[in-house]
């Protein structure tokens, strides 16, 4: 996608969040270099540590919630799922009743699937290329958490 393309993004989605409040973009941006050997062996356990650390705060305020993902993320290797890691920590750590249900799809067919992608590639721009154009028309509206990073 040409940069015109992630410009027009940025912009129509700040005037989305601005015009909507109920709209929350969030985002968290790792320092993988920062990471322990053992996590980086399968990704998915710091992408479910993330999305956890991430929302969790937010889906305890709802008695349901249902999570849009791209079907290509369900499982780490290690057999737990994001379900399963996140009801655990809705249950046992937030004490919260919270109904979980995830919503795989092929994110070709899902718009706020692809919606994410690109907030995720302006994130990325930002944060691993330094290209914070599009990143600043929309950075008043992201609640940005960082991982990993040095002090």
């Amino acid at each position: 996608m040409g940069i015109t393309s992630k410009k027009q993004f940025a912009s129509d989605a700040h005037k989305l969040a601005e015009n909507h409040s109920d709209i929350k973009l969030f985002s968290m941006t790792a320092a993988k270099q920062q990471v322990n050997e053992a996590i980086k062996k399968d990704e998915n356990i710091l992408y479910n540590y993330m999305i956890k650390l991430s929302l969790i705060d937010e889906m305890v305020k709802y008695d349901r919630v249902i999570v849009t993902q791209d079907a290509r993320s369900i499982k780490v290797k290690s057999g737990n799922s994001l379900r399963d890691y996140l009801r655990i920590n809705l249950a046992c750590e937030q004490d919260s009743a919270t109904e979980l249900l995830m919503n795989p799809c092929d994110s070709a067919c899902n718009v706020n699937v692809q919606f994410a992608d690109m907030l995720a590639g302006l994130v990325q721009n930002h944060y691993e290329n330094a290209n914070s154009e599009c990143w600043n028309l929309l950075q008043e509206y992201i609640k940005c958490k960082r991982l990993y990073f040095p002090h």
